[in-house]
Formats: structure tokens, C-alpha cells, sequence
């Protein structure tokens, strides 16, 4: 986990797509604790990141993560952020978040 946090702060674009990859893949398996303590604020924080391939790839990395929180902190905090997402200035990210709606509604 240490290593992926580490990656989500590299300048590198490569190894922030990385990092969401392997956050989102982790989810299930931190559990609601650990996953709204940790891993939503990074998500959170790569989803305004300056680069319009790391915010596409949090939209396509929401799902787990989605899964996992409670319902409480996924209307406070994760479901602001894709509704911050699909109305990015890049049309890829929107289109990203057009795309997994349905799996993150469920």
C-alpha cells in the first residue's frame, strides 16, 4: 500500500494511472476502514490532477471503490467527484464517466 501512495504522488502520468489501477483492484480487500481513510482521498486528489489521463482513469477506476464505502460516505465524497468528472473540460473523461455509470449505479 505504502508503494501505491507513492506512485499517486510520482510527477510521473504513468505511475499516478498505475497507482488508480492498483487502488481501485485493492479496495475489496482493505475493507471500508481503510478504504475511506486511504484510498478515497487519493482518489479524490488524482481526480483534479492537471493531466486528463489520470482523471479519466479515476472514473474508470471508481467502481471497487464504489462498492465498498459506506453509503453515507459515497454520497459525501466519491459521488461529488464523478459528478465533478463528467463535467470535465476534456471530453475523454466524460465520455470515461458515460460509460461506467451503470456499473457504479448498481
Amino acid at each position: 500500500m505504502n508503494l501505491t501512495l507513492k506512485l499517486a504522488h510520482d510527477d510521473a502520468e504513468q505511475n499516478k494511472v498505475s497507482a488508480l489501477r492498483i487502488l481501485n483492484e485493492l479496495a475489496p480487500d482493505m475493507g471500508q476502514t481503510l478504504c475511506e481513510c486511504y484510498i478515497v482521498p487519493e482518489i479524490r486528489s488524482l481526480g483534479i490532477d492537471e493531466q486528463s489521463s489520470v482523471r479519466q482513469t479515476v472514473a474508470k477506476n471508481m467502481l471497487n471503490i464504489s462498492k465498498i464505502v459506506s453509503l453515507d460516505y459515497f454520497t459525501g465524497a466519491v459521488f461529488p467527484l464523478y459528478n465533478n468528472l463528467t463535467q470535465d473540460k476534456d471530453e475523454k473523461v466524460r465520455k470515461t464517466c458515460a460509460e461506467v455509470v451503470a456499473e457504479i449505479a448498481n
